[in-house]
């Protein structure tokens, strides 16, 4: 039962990556920024975190933040991107400066329609399945935003515990997940097909399949 979805593709402008790069400001003093061409953006974006921050101030430009720094727009957009993934590579890397103490450390796993991204992140209260979360910083890569929380998974390996969540942009449907584990377990699917979100014309195929269930 091989039903093929087609994947949204989010192209990021640089207003976008500045929002994610501002919506959490530690995660910019995190990065070590002697030697890289963004210094100078990096630099001023931490002495100026205030406003970035004000609900009640009109979000800078990127030809105003240009202006202020005295950094050409073009070189202004490449080096706010390049901070941007440069916190992807050190989040892979040393995912454990992205936890505060006291906290419980989390792989999320983010899709929105079909488009996936992950981040290690620590959490003060691990979420329920169901639950909203919305997370800017992620909006770059996948386009989204807002997320519910599709599943939670605890592991312990070598005595470690570890936490992996998975999000979607769709609200959970418990009882089309418990059709899509009963296709699985009878081989009608795949554990793509299980993991994955459901396109409209799987979930009617289920339903006519499984009525009793």
């Amino acid at each position: 039962m091989k039903d093929k979805t087609i994947k949204y593709e989010h192209k990021a402008n640089t207003k976008e990556y500045l929002i994610a790069l501002t919506s959490i400001p530690r995660f910019v003093r995190m990065l070590e920024s002697e030697n890289k061409p963004y210094k100078k953006l990096h630099d001023w974006l931490v002495t100026n975190e205030q406003l970035f921050s004000d609900d009640n101030q009109e979000f800078p430009s990127v030809k105003q933040i240009s202006e202020w720094t005295d950094i050409d727009s073009g070189h202004l957009s490449k080096q706010i991107k390049q901070m941007y993934h440069d916190i992807h590579i050190l989040n892979q890397n040393s995912p454990q400066l992205f936890v505060k103490e006291g906290q419980k450390m989390c792989s999320l796993s983010f899709d929105y329609l079909g488009s996936e991204a992950q981040f290690n992140l620590g959490l003060d209260v691990i979420p329920r399945v169901g639950d909203s979360f919305y997370f800017w910083f992620i909006k770059p890569i996948n386009g989204g935003t807002i997320f519910h929380v599709k599943n939670v998974t605890h592991s312990l390996d070598k005595g470690d515990h570890e936490i992996w969540i998975s999000l979607t942009s769709h609200y959970p449907n418990a009882y089309m997940e418990l059709l899509k584990e009963k296709a699985y377990l009878h081989r009608e699917i795949s554990f793509s097909d299980l993991l994955s979100n459901t396109s409209s014309s799987l979930e009617e195929e289920l339903v006519k399949r499984h009525r009793n269930l």
